[in-house]
């Protein structure tokens, strides 16, 4: 771990959970309107093309204190491929490739605007008549969607067919190196923590993977790498109403309940990352259809009501991971002092519940 976690006002003594849940809770801040440093893709304003779930850098964020702040980013990603814990940030090629010296192309730009490259694509192939129609400036449209002048007078100067070779250029280049400081920042603070040289052995897609893990919950590696309690195996009849329901969860639901007994929505890269198995416990009391399932974060623990059909499995199994991700129920000394906001001491008493 790069810190030790205290989570003011909740009854929680970090033994690995919160230290994981931190990162979940600041891709949530970072992937959202509750800070300016990334905003929702053209596609995903337009409600149209590919990638409409991935965020982009805001050109406006170019202040002192912003990249600050997206140079905190960068070292929140290195810590995330140093400790193997991930950073969830839904970023684009564009920005992926920018990290590790890749070669950004306009092809990364219509991935993510596809309105854009689509209307470039149009001004070319427009004889005369039609382009003088469509009253083009010499101006482009931003990620943001704020328009600029890619001249000066742009605002009143028409794109002609003579000109619209160049007025296309200029438009891919001011597209293409929009957020060069920002990405820029970001890599400082990723350096902080990973040579930057090395970066360069990755391709994109293995550096996304690196800092963000697999995207989606396989099962299959799930069960590979889960044991057992005591009276409890892959054939008890509760135990199987659980894999029965979590091969039907859709993915949302699989890394809520990732989080919700681990501290983190994705599992490891590989099979050499798992430090620690998934483990299930049984539940001692009864009538077991009354009670919830229990998560123990630090551990990547599950303690399951032995179920008795696989209707109330799921419902149960789905509230928990949808309601109960609160890490509040410790009841070592720190953990109390941490409920109270008052100094915290170092105990070395139990976990952490959910």
């Amino acid at each position: 771990r790069a810190w030790y976690t205290i989570l003011a006002g909740e009854r929680a003594d970090d033994y690995g959970g919160p230290y994981r849940d931190v990162f979940n809770q600041a891709c949530q801040e970072l992937m959202s309107s509750a800070l300016h440093l990334f905003i929702p893709c053209p596609n995903n304003v337009a409600n149209g093309g590919t990638n409409r779930e991935k965020w982009v850098l805001n050109p406006k964020a170019t202040d002192s204190i912003s990249l600050a702040m997206y140079e905190f980013v960068g070292k929140l990603m290195g810590i995330s491929m140093r400790t193997k814990n991930p950073l969830v940030v839904d970023l684009p090629s564009f920005v992926w490739k920018n990290l590790c010296n890749d070669q950004v192309s306009f092809t990364d730009v219509k991935a993510i605007d596809l309105d854009f490259a689509e209307r470039l694509n149009m001004i070319i192939k427009l004889n005369e008549t039609e382009l003088a129609e469509t009253q083009t400036k010499f101006l482009v449209q931003g990620l943001d969607g704020e328009v600029v002048e890619l001249v000066p007078g742009g605002r009143s100067t028409a794109v002609t067919v003579e000109t619209r070779s160049a007025y296309v250029e200029m438009a891919k280049l001011y597209r293409l190196h929009e957020i060069d400081r920002q990405c820029n920042a970001i890599a400082r603070g990723l350096a902080t923590q990973v040579p930057r040289n090395l970066l360069s052995v990755f391709t994109w897609n293995e550096l996304e993977l690196l800092v963000c893990g697999p995207p989606e919950v396989d099962i299959n590696v799930l069960k590979l790498n889960t044991a057992y309690g005591e009276g409890l195996s892959e054939a008890t009849f509760s135990v199987q109403l659980f894999w029965q329901v979590m091969e039907e969860f859709p993915q949302e639901a699989r890394q809520k309940y990732i989080r919700f007994v681990w501290g983190r929505s994705r599992l490891p890269f590989s099979t050499a990352d798992w430090e620690r198995k998934h483990k299930i416990n049984k539940f001692p009391k009864t009538p077991p259809d009354d009670y919830l399932p229990i998560g123990h974060t630090c551990f990547f623990t599950l303690d399951l009501p032995m179920y008795t059909s696989k209707q109330v499995c799921h419902d149960k199994l789905l509230y928990a991971v949808t309601h109960c991700i609160a890490i509040d129920a410790d009841e070592t000394t720190v953990a109390r002092q941490a409920a109270d906001g008052g100094e915290w001491v170092d105990d070395e008493d139990d976990e952490e519940q959910v």
